[in-house]
């Protein structure tokens, strides 16, 4: 239901960007809408300038924040000017833009957000085509070296794509929102090439590619790298490892924060943009990025001994992802407070650990598409449940008293799982 009628538009100019956010949620009756011709009509009405800018595009199903990240941080220590547009956000919505790694202030964000509802006229739009429309104003005025963008939603009609590219980047391709993408690896994948652009190169950071997304890069670009193919890398589970691309190999490089995976992907990246001869060239530099480069809310560890580390994976690849970094961990016990949307593939998704055998303490969480706790208690048999909570805060406060400094604690489920975690940590400190 369209409820414009609430919000007086006499008024916008001091509205603050909560007031915002609640209108952008009311005046399109979906929260998804998949189709671009709405996004592209208000988006030529800005007649954004991105001449100057060279734009790298990046989806998949997981990796594509670290992914992001690990291109954002290597651009800037380079000197270049970088925006960053990447959803959803974990805290505040400002999150979704970093301009040379720093977000707007929620006044800016104001002021694009009333230049978009100005250029829209009778458009309406969904919340994240509204804000990603606002997001591409901020950075536009910026006119950065390079823009990021992170696809929210498969590719083909993710609002993000209404920008041309000069690199797209493909992270994974694993099933999540089948609703709208598809049941099958093959239907994900085609979505996902829609990101493509004819002449403009690609890197594939999949290495079991369908050959629909294959067919289709092969068409559109003379220029592929595929992990597995024209790059690669070697971890051994030693505390270094080895990557090597199209001329030439980076060795001895120490193990990262970030998933192993999406770093080497990102340096791949770099290579097709002409930048990571530059960064070869600092070894001292490069080998600090990959050691220190992090994403809040990727496997983060919040305190030591006993951990408490959290993790947004939501679906069964990010989960096994989780695992592997956990098997990699000496650890006593390991607890798992979960907080999920009830559209996930939870059984699936909570099996994936199964074989570490945790101690489980689901919750609730402050969302209608949360999961509840006997959602979640039915996807977790047979395995184990320690207790139930109907929050984090309460799931932290439970399990508090009994840990010791070998125990390990993982929050995930969910952005607004981590989201809650991490107030909690910001209030209360582990």
């Amino acid at each position: 239901m369209n409820n414009t009628a609430e919000y007086p538009k006499t008024t916008q100019s001091s509205w603050s960007l909560e007031q915002w956010l609640a209108y952008l949620m009311a005046i399109h009756p979906t929260e998804i809408d998949m189709s671009l011709g709405r996004v592209n009509r208000v988006f030529n009405r800005l007649a954004l300038d991105f001449s100057s800018t060279r734009v790298v595009t990046v989806g998949g199903t997981n990796g594509k924040g670290s992914t992001c990240r690990f291109l954002e941080l290597a651009l800037l220590q380079l000197d270049k000017s970088v925006g960053v547009y990447s959803s959803p956000h974990l805290i505040s919505f400002t999150e979704r833009v970093r301009l040379n790694d720093t977000s707007p202030g929620e006044s800016q964000f104001c002021q694009a957000l009333l230049h978009i509802e100005r250029m829209r006229g009778n458009d309406s739009l969904t919340y994240f085509e509204f804000s990603t429309l606002a997001a591409l104003w901020l950075i536009a005025q910026a006119k950065p070296d390079y823009l990021i963008l992170e696809v929210g939603l498969g590719g083909r009609l993710d609002a993000t794509n209404i920008v041309d590219n000069h690199l797209a980047v493909i992270t994974s391709i694993a099933l999540d929102h089948q609703e709208y993408l598809g049941d099958t690896r093959e239907s994900v994948a085609y979505e996902k090439a829609g990101i493509f652009r004819v002449n403009s190169p690609i890197v594939l950071g999949e290495r079991d590619v369908p050959d629909v997304m294959l067919n289709q890069a092969q068409r559109s670009s003379g220029e592929v790298l595929w992990k597995g193919r024209e790059f690669d890398f070697d971890d051994n589970h030693q505390p270094v490892w080895d990557w090597r691309g199209p001329n030439y190999e980076l060795r001895q490089l120490p193990k990262p924060l970030l998933p192993i995976d999406n770093v080497a992907t990102a340096l791949a990246a770099l290579a097709v943009l002409g930048e990571l001869d530059e960064l070869n060239a600092k070894p001292a530099l490069l080998w600090e990025l990959v050691r220190t480069a992090a994403l809040p809310g990727r496997f983060q560890r919040l305190s030591f001994k006993p951990d408490w580390i959290v993790d947004v994976g939501h679906n069964p690849h990010a989960a096994a992802l989780v695992v592997k970094q956990l098997q990699a961990l000496n650890w006593d016990r390991l607890f798992i407070i979960v907080g999920m949307m009830r559209d996930k593939a939870m059984h699936e998704t909570l099996a994936t650990f199964a074989p570490l055998a945790p101690l489980w303490i689901p919750v609730g969480l402050p969302t209608e598409r949360a999961a509840s706790i006997a959602d979640l208690h039915k996807a977790l048999a047979p395995q184990e449940i320690l207790t139930s909570a109907k929050s984090v805060a309460e799931g932290v406060k439970s399990i508090l008293p009994q840990l010791s400094e070998r125990d390990v604690v993982l929050v995930f489920g969910s952005f607004v799982t981590v989201a809650e975690m991490l107030t909690f940590n910001t209030q209360q400190r582990l």
